[in-house]
């Protein structure tokens, strides 16, 4: 009996030892997602903890936590099969441990299993009931499958528990609005208001200019990952989000507000094509409604924008096609005084 207390209370200082590396990147997260020079996160800390939790794994194989940091590490490390196996090693060591779920659903997800990641997170839930953050990532699951209804009902149960549950917000809006395109009218208005809504919870939630928790919470929200890489996520989710607004605002017929939507998208990400191609057609519609020269001018900039990036996506063929319309209305364009069209 000596013997096990000792190999558990070794394991578990070798565990500790290296949770204090491996969280230094937690202690030093800082509003906008700055890092100190102090406690930056270097790969030699990273290898370091890494080493301190398969160390502490080999003095008791049966320490579930350890398998768990060990997977923690390799993920942020961006060894993802290394990671999966050693999240799937807590997980039977001890079936009734949430967290290392959570982190193997997320795995399964980013690789394409989204079937198993919801029967993984199905059964974590039955732990913990109550848990948003299960919720959020099963309603991310189901948008991997394009099964919209399941996902916005996964993302309705984790905002009742949490309102401030940032992923939950997108996922909600993002299949509220797939599920609007398809849907007639006028059910699908009611369905784009809320969309939006959506939209905006997550967009205020994560405007770290504004607020010094943001970051914070969406440094928990994106989980295992680098820094770099955290910076790289924000801003395609931002990008999205913004997206999400303006296609929202557009079929609402705010065309202004979609403008400015999808401007902020662009801003976020300048090579995405997708972008340049709504807010064309943002551009085009004002045009349409007001025949106005800056429009005219402003969807052709995008159009060409879309063409330039990929002109192998079906957006950069009706792109085209909208740059051939707008090149035969050159010259009555001319005659209303948009002489630099």
């Amino acid at each position: 009996m000596r013997f096990a207390v000792t190999v558990k209370r070794e394991a578990e200082a070798l565990d500790q030892q290296g949770l204090k590396l491996y969280n230094n990147r937690h202690s030093s997260v800082k509003p906008l997602g700055q890092f100190t020079a102090a406690h930056s996160q270097s790969d030699q800390d990273l290898q370091h903890s890494k080493e301190l939790f398969a160390r502490a794994l080999q003095v008791d194989p049966n320490y579930a936590a350890a398998a768990y940091d060990l997977g923690r590490v390799n993920q942020t490390l961006g060894d993802r099969e290394a990671s999966k196996k050693a999240l799937l090693r807590a997980i039977q060591l001890d079936p009734t441990f949430v967290p290392p779920r959570l982190e193997y659903a997320d795995s399964l997800i980013a690789t394409g299993d989204a079937d198993e990641a919801v029967r993984q997170l199905a059964e974590a839930v039955r732990f913990e009931p109550a848990n948003d953050k299960l919720h959020s990532l099963m309603a991310g699951a189901y948008w991997e499958k394009l099964s919209w209804k399941e996902c916005a009902a996964e993302a309705d149960r984790a905002l009742q528990l949490n309102p401030q549950n940032t992923e939950a917000n997108f996922r909600r809006a993002d299949c509220l609005r797939e599920i609007a395109v398809s849907t007639p009218p006028p059910e699908k208005t009611p369905l784009f208001l809320q969309a939006r809504d959506n939209y905006q919870a997550f967009v205020n939630l994560t405007n770290f200019s504004t607020s010094t928790l943001g970051w914070i919470g969406f440094h928990v929200f994106v989980g295992s990952r680098r820094h770099a890489d955290r910076t790289d996520i924000y801003k395609q989710w931002r990008d999205a989000a913004f997206l999400g607004l303006c296609i929202c605002e557009k079929n609402l017929g705010n065309l202004l507000r979609a403008r400015e939507d999808c401007s902020r998208a662009v801003s976020y990400d300048p090579k995405d094509p997708m972008a340049y191609f709504l807010l064309g057609n943002v551009h085009r519609d004002l045009f349409i409604a007001t025949k106005s020269c800056d429009s005219a001018k402003a969807a052709r900039s995008n159009y060409q924008k879309v063409v330039a990036l990929n002109p192998d996506l079906n957006e950069a063929k009706n792109a085209a096609n909208y740059l051939r319309q707008f090149e035969g209305l050159r010259s009555a364009l001319h005659s209303k005084g948009c002489s630099d069209f």
